[in-house]
């Protein structure tokens, strides 16, 4: 079957044009014909791809001159990340620029080091003085491309958090209706703040969970008497048969001393374990 005979096919819509917010299809009008008229009026035409010229976009013939473009263009190119010599075959250099990159990426800085590409533009423009970077960062004295949006660097007042947090409780995702809450920052910031406040969840979530991670490892695992090996057993009972020092009390179980036997009569409580009354027990 030809193309003319099968008609031109428009795919339906992605987005629902009911749903809430603003968006390609939101404003459209939302009248739906009868099924039956519309069956009558327009033939039925079947989901196919639009191939031919008569779809095809009408390209101008490039005019391109690629020593004259080179002339206009380099006035507006700037250099912003180059690794130097010495930082290509030190190994010390490299790993002290790895820590810098570590700290630019921690709460030290201001921002809580979001972005690591501003460090290393400042480290570039700094000659590789990381001394100087780090100062240069610390008081934002000078942004190596200053028409150039760095992620994460916009200052939010409390007051406009605060805003923020009480809009998206109310509008969750509908940025368009948070920006006119905070009135002070543009929509394109508000969809920002609420990547990076969602960055900063999942990487303190996963924080805690190493840190419990390691917690768990490092705690000392509590055996009972029952439980004990019967090295370490043997290992008590040649401790309590060693002569003891006048006014020294051992523990028969774990061998720890005390200095007086109240001390260690008190201890043995610890050890001791609930007796089951065999006696209530049926033999089946």
């Amino acid at each position: 079957m030809l193309q003319s005979d099968r008609g031109h096919f428009t795919p339906p819509p992605q987005l629902n044009p009911l749903r809430r917010g603003p968006g390609l299809y939101s404003s459209t009008g939302h009248t739906h014909p009868d099924p039956g008229e519309q069956s009558l009026n327009s033939p039925k035409v079947l989901p196919c791809i639009n191939v031919g010229p008569e779809f095809q976009a009408d390209i101008p013939p490039c005019l391109f001159d690629e020593w004259s473009y080179a002339k206009e263009a380099s006035p507006q190119e700037r250099l912003l990340w180059k690794p130097w010599d010495e930082l290509t075959h030190c190994t010390a250099v490299q790993d002290q620029v790895e820590k810098f990159l570590q700290m630019c990426s921690s709460s030290c800085l201001p921002g809580g080091g979001l972005n690591t590409e501003l460090a290393l533009h400042c480290l570039h423009h700094c000659h590789g003085d990381v001394m100087a970077t780090l100062e240069m960062l610390l008081f934002s004295q000078l942004v190596p491309a200053e028409d150039y949006h760095y992620s994460g660097a916009d200052v939010w007042t409390e007051s406009e958090k605060r805003l923020f947090t009480a809009a998206l409780e109310t509008h969750h995702k509908d940025f368009s209706l948070i920006q006119t809450m905070v009135k002070t920052k543009t929509v394109a910031q508000c969809v920002e703040l609420y990547y990076v406040r969602k960055k900063l969840d999942k990487e303190k979530t996963f924080n805690m969970e190493e840190e419990s991670k390691v917690e768990d490892m490092e705690k000392p695992t509590i055996t009972t008497p029952t439980q004990q090996p019967i090295t370490q057993q043997v290992r008590h009972e040649e401790m309590a048969s060693v002569p003891l020092l006048a006014g020294s009390f051992p523990c028969k179980l774990c061998g720890k001393m005390f200095h007086k036997i109240k001390s260690r009569n008190a201890h043995m409580k610890i050890h001791r374990q609930p007796q089951e009354d065999w006696t209530d027990k049926k033999v089946g």
